[in-house]
């Protein structure tokens, strides 16, 4: 089904923010093609007189159209996929099995996220098993993300917003960037000492590499 963006409530998002750079890199894409490709997925929503669905994931698109028909009044449309509704940290969830299956997490959306599911008491056993790091020789095994790691992240959520919006835009290292954490644990700053780039995918303190989304299916969106 096609929806009016405007139609489409998107107040539950699990990201930091939207990067412009890549709301704009998805307009310039609408406009080279005409319309939107892939669906954004939506829940039907009740009891709100301006809206009739609520967005679940596909925010940059979502975004994307909507400041296509604020500034070039194009009229796109957004393909929808309805999903059943969810709640708590069941959308969470679902949420992030889309976002991290394309890979295009930042590490201020990853503190985001873990804080959001702490919050709607999710185990910290189970976020580490959901934030799962690919290691090994071959690049091939999985395991939980660490504790040090975990509580990195959670740390970035303290630092002043300048620094969270350079480290969301690639623009901050670790060693910069946490050693402003008033409380940072000391295993961060161990890990800052190391001055590698977080912006890169997924921190690789202690060894940690690249994240996997695991435990929940995921469709790209």
């Amino acid at each position: 089904m096609y929806l009016d963006p405007a139609k489409v409530l998107a107040d539950d998002n699990t990201r930091f923010t939207l990067k412009p750079s890549r709301v704009q890199s998805l307009k310039d894409s609408i406009l080279s093609q005409g319309l939107i490709l892939e669906p954004v997925e939506v829940e039907e929503l009740t009891g709100d007189k301006a809206h009739t669905h609520r967005l679940t994931s596909g925010f940059y698109r979502h975004a994307a159209a909507l400041s296509l028909n604020a500034e070039e009044k194009m009229g796109i449309e957004l393909p929808c996929i309805v999903r059943d509704h969810l709640e708590g940290a069941a959308r969470t969830t679902r949420q992030l099995a889309e976002n991290m299956e394309r890979e295009n997490q930042s590490p201020m959306d990853r503190a985001v996220a873990i804080k959001k599911l702490l919050d709607q008491e999710v185990p910290r056993v189970e976020i580490r098993k959901i934030f799962s790091v690919t290691g090994g020789r071959k690049g091939n095994q999985t395991s939980p993300m660490s504790n040090a790691m975990l509580n990195i992240y959670l740390n970035m959520l303290e630092l002043p917003k300048t620094i969270q919006g350079k480290i969301h835009g690639g623009s901050h290292r670790r060693r910069s960037g946490l050693h402003v954490g008033p409380r940072a644990p000391r295993q961060a700053r161990g890990c800052v000492g190391a001055g590698r780039s977080l912006s890169s995918g997924a921190g690789r303190a202690r060894g940690e590499g690249g994240v996997a989304f695991s435990g929940v299916g995921a469709q790209g969106g």
